[in-house]
């Protein structure tokens, strides 16, 4: 992940160099959007603030809604390029709490340069969260269908969720795709007085610099996609790649376990515990050691692929070895699935680093996107309820 963000800070600042960020006043028809900034109540060290757009794009004058940013000037204002808008993903990551954790995940040149700047989406964190209930979201039918009647249920739970999701978080409900997502970050970039944009955006963040590629082509300074989502792509064939991206991912866990003495799976046959742990689950017999929950095969396999990104392949072994009846891992991660109304994740920092905030520890749950920090940095995570994050420091 260091390399990840060397890499973009190395491209970011070459084409700085090549070409100059265009005057303050130089921004596009949208400026009279304005923020007023002072310093985050949460993170005193960043300034926040809020940008209000509407909740219909079509219909500029109606009714809007408040995007909460979060920004962390340049560190040497006469080095300053401008700002980076920068999205973790999810789809409902926190812009926000990214810039909070921004210190430990970018490198001090490309902090040196840039402001860097965040948004919670709208329908997000402190976005107007799209709110429902846990009693409708609870009814969920199990995740695997294998029948008609099977996806009938789905069918038919779907439409009673998205309306009673509709029904508690209001007309902005109709309006949290990527599109209006994309035109909010447009208002952003005029109100920071910016010509052109330049954006970071990781995971479902690259569907958002996609979109705003294709609306505002000419107002693109740089973009960094960073694990690029396909948008042109029907479902099938993007539940096909996502599917042969985890496989690659677990035989290059494999591999790693081969030949890093670390893992703790060293020197066994690594395919054929996760076969025999896999054939357990499907028996009903695979326990979750902490919790003494039965676990399904879908969530021993969800777990594989949290542990998968970033990668965090030593809490994997660990975890690994712990289900096929090892010691506990130095860490041990949350039962994914529905522990109640929400998804519990994989973070990848170790909990006694973990500063405390919306969330018991380092873990968490609702709408939480995987972590992508690498096992040798430890450094801020995704941990979350409804979409605030915890932030994770270097112990």
């Amino acid at each position: 992940m260091r390399k990840r963000f060397t890499l973009l800070a190395a491209a970011l600042v070459a084409v700085a160099t090549l070409s100059p960020a265009a005057p303050a006043n130089a921004a596009a028809p949208q400026a009279q959007r304005t923020i007023t900034w002072a310093p985050c109540e949460e993170e005193p060290s960043a300034e926040c603030g809020t940008l209000t757009v509407p909740i219909d794009w079509s219909k500029p004058d109606g009714p809007t809604v408040d995007i909460a940013v979060a920004r962390r000037k340049a560190t040497d204002p006469d080095a300053r390029i401008g700002s980076l808008v920068i999205n973790p993903g999810g789809p409902g990551g926190s812009g926000v709490e990214a810039v909070y954790g921004a210190p430990g995940s970018y490198t001090e040149d490309l902090q040196r340069r840039f402001d860097i700047v965040g948004f919670d989406p709208r329908g997000v964190g402190r976005s107007h969260p799209v709110i429902c209930s846990a009693s409708v979201y609870n009814q969920m039918p199990h995740t695997v269908m294998k029948s008609q009647a099977d996806f009938e249920a789905w069918d038919a739970f779907t439409k009673r969720l998205h309306q009673d999701c509709r029904e508690r978080t209001g007309p902005l409900y109709d309006h949290v795709d990527s599109v209006d997502v994309a035109r909010d970050m447009d208002a952003l970039r005029a109100a920071l007085g910016e010509e052109k944009l330049t954006y970071y955006g990781i995971s479902y963040g690259t569907l958002i610099g996609q979109m705003y590629a294709e609306l505002f082509p000419d107002r693109v300074r740089a973009l960094g996609l960073d694990s690029n989502m396909d948008h042109s792509l029907d479902v099938v064939g993007f539940m096909t790649t996502e599917a042969l991206a985890v496989e690659d991912a677990f035989d290059q866990f494999v591999g790693w376990c081969d030949q890093e003495p670390s893992c703790v799976l060293h020197g066994q046959d690594v395919r054929a515990i996760w076969k025999s742990l896999r054939e357990k689950a499907k028996r009903g017999e695979l326990v979750y050691p902490s919790t003494g929950t039965k676990m399904t095969e879908l969530q021993l396999i969800y777990n594989a692929a949290l542990g998968n990104e970033g990668p965090d392949w030593w809490t994997l072994s660990q975890t690994i070895n712990w289900l096929n009846g090892g010691p506990e891992p130095d860490w041990v991660p949350p039962l994914p699935g529905r522990g109640g109304p929400w998804r519990a994740t994989w973070p990848s920092c170790r909990p006694r680093s973990c500063a405390r905030t919306t969330t018991s520890g380092c873990a968490t749950t609702p709408n939480t996107p995987p972590s992508w920090r690498s096992p040798a940095s430890w450094r801020p995570t995704r941990g979350t309820t409804r979409t605030r994050w915890t932030t994770c420091r270097s112990a």
